[in-house]
């Protein structure tokens, strides 16, 4: 119990939410995980402090407050662990607990201020507490009963596998949902396991629980004793043999509810003993010839809780782990290895819930999704209302960016909208920017911008415009390298190499030759279009030579091109433009000292 508290007692400050990638809109959209407010929690007689425990401190580290209700039978301990927190400090009305029957804990499920139900039992009335549930909506999570398999190869250590096979008649006198108390051995070492096992049995003396020394006590009710040996009956009718046990105990144990270790053998998997939990001192065992037949009878249930394996073969101990329907498998060993950080809970009927780690405090938080549509409240409220760069400019960079990182046809759309019923650019320049971006992004980013404005003009009703077709004289390449040449000079602010490769030729010919002597657009507008595309192209020399040549040139003022970089970002990403920024601030102390871009 103490363990529980100090390990979950350090993920108090550790809960923290996430943010999650938007695309389709700018938008910041994270997950925060809240508490249900008040877990109703209902533990069985079995292990009350246990359960209680298992539940009580990821929900009370997930900031829940708690309402407990022990059980009829065995009450006690929950009330008494409930004084011990109010006595350590913890806060009046965080952490009650209610006693009674089937009535209050139907009270506690059906009661609107009870978000969350938390319920460790069994299935019948795991489906009252649903039942009841539904009427609220409220969700539940159940960690129910379950019939665990033993698994012993031939290849196990027998003395080990017997005395683990033993302790799920022991351990909590049999009266364990994940006890192993279905024993599967292959035939090879049936017999002898059997012996052994029979003679470990009968070596178990039950008495007093009081006596520190006392290994097998009563089980829970007159009740409860006769179901049992009710269950062992008919399980030697269906075809079993009692070798240990089997019969209530007399003598100085008469008065009370004491069953001494029985073990079935030669027990059918499909009998009821072997497929419902008998919660008493009982083992069967049935015998196996392959590892396939040991895994389909180990599944061969409606439960899924827990599952041992022995062998000293580690290859099979994985591939067998790997195949069996349990939350949770042992391999070589009994439970004992539990601990507050591992997830416990099972498959099938034995439940859905998974107390313990991490995944065991999820269970008692709701995420929460907050999205904040920043395409409105930031960077219409925020950015298109700063002084530093006029309207414009804005949108050329806007239209620009929304269309190189991938933005939605009508988010381009309505920037292209914008730009034209605001009278800030023509059709013509439109049309103009859209080849000059197919020059820095690509044709299909050129394109795609094209559409936009030929979507919003018919949208408008706006008569076509003409665009210049590119090169309508007659080619000369001498006279178009010289105009190149002369273009690079005034664009770039300094004079271009010799072109050493017909890349760089082409470079001169056409995007300077061509595209910058075009009169649809001015240079400065232009600007603003080239440093979106270098930009998003990534490349160093583009990026650093052009943001230069911007200043330099006397086309963006550097307050210009600080105000750049923030509607960059809201398309590109800070990342991006933070990179940007960088560059600006060092080109900016280049300009105003008369330097080149690389000196």
């Amino acid at each position: 119990a103490a363990q529980k508290f100090r390990y979950f007692g350090g993920w108090c400050d550790k809960i923290h939410g996430r943010t999650i990638p938007m695309w389709g809109a700018p938008a910041h959209d994270y997950v925060a995980y809240e508490p249900y407010g008040v877990v109703g929690i209902i533990v069985p007689w079995n292990g009350p402090l246990f359960a209680a425990t298992m539940v009580m401190a990821p929900a009370l580290a997930a900031g829940n407050c708690i309402v407990l209700k022990s059980p009829d039978l065995a009450p006690y301990s929950a009330v008494k662990l409930v004084e011990l927190m109010h006595e350590a400090g913890i806060p009046e009305g965080v952490v009650n607990v209610v006693t009674g029957g089937a009535d209050v804990g139907e009270a506690m499920v059906g009661h609107p201020g009870v978000g969350k139900i938390e319920f460790i039992g069994s299935g019948p009335t795991a489906k009252k507490v649903l039942t009841n549930a539904a009427q609220t909506l409220k969700p539940v999570g159940l960690e129910l009963g379950g019939k665990s398999a033993v698994i012993v190869f031939d290849a196990a250590d027998l003395m080990n596998a017997a005395k683990r096979g033993l302790t799920g008649a022991v351990s909590a006198n049999g009266q364990g949902c994940v006890n192993g108390t279905r024993l599967l051995v292959q035939r090879g070492i049936y017999d002898q396991y059997l012996q052994t096992l029979a003679g470990m049995a009968n070596h178990v003396q039950p008495g007093d629980p009081y006596n520190p020394q006392t290994v097998l006590g009563p089980v829970i009710s007159e009740n409860a004793l006769n179901r049992i040996t009710g269950m062992v009956e008919r399980g030697v009718s269906d075809g079993g043999r009692i070798v240990a046990g089997g019969e209530r105990m007399g003598g100085d144990h008469a008065q009370g509810y004491f069953l001494p270790v029985t073990v079935l053998a030669d027990v059918a998997n499909d009998c009821e003993i072997a497929q419902n939990e008998v919660f008493g001192p009982v083992l069967v065992v049935t015998p196996f010839d392959t590892e396939e037949e040991a895994i389909a009878l180990a599944n061969g249930t409606e439960y899924g809780l827990g599952a041992y394996v022995h062998t000293q073969n580690l290859r099979r101990a994985h591939h067998v782990a790997g195949q069996l329907q349990a939350g949770m498998i042992h391999v070589n060993g009994s439970g004992e290895a539990m601990q507050p950080n591992c997830p416990f809970g099972g498959f099938k009927k034995s439940g859905h819930v998974r107390l313990g780690g991490i995944e065991g405090l999820q269970e008692f938080m709701e995420p929460e999704t907050l999205i904040e549509e920043s395409w409105r409240d930031f960077i219409f409220a925020e950015v298109w209302t700063r002084p530093g760069l006029p309207r414009r400019p804005r949108f050329l960079v806007a239209i620009a960016s929304a269309t190189t990182c991938g933005l939605e046809d009508s988010q381009i759309d309505g920037y292209v909208r914008g730009a034209l019923k605001g009278e800030y650019l023509t059709l013509a320049e439109l049309r103009e920017a859209a080849l000059h971006l197919g020059v820095y992004s690509g044709w299909g980013n050129g394109g795609k911008l094209d559409r936009a404005v030929t979507r919003v003009a018919e949208e408008l009703g706006l008569p076509p415009t003409d665009v210049p077709p590119i090169c309508p004289e007659p080619w000369n390449p001498q006279v178009r390298n010289d105009r190149g040449h002369a273009e690079f000079d005034k664009v770039m602010t300094f004079p271009p190499g010799p072109p050493k490769t017909p890349y760089l030729e082409g470079i001169n010919n056409f995007v300077f030759g061509e595209m910058w002597c075009r009169r649809g657009l001015d240079e400065p507008s232009r600007r603003w279009i080239t440093l979106v595309g270098v930009c998003e192209s990534g490349a160093e020399i583009p990026i650093r030579s052009h943001i230069h040549a911007a200043m330099a040139s006397g086309n963006c003022k550097p307050e210009e091109m600080l105000e750049f970089v923030l509607q960059y970002g809201t398309h590109a990403g800070w990342p991006k433009a933070s990179r940007m920024q960088g560059v600006i601030l060092e080109m900016i102390d280049k300009v105003a000292k008369g330097l080149p871009w690389h000196g």
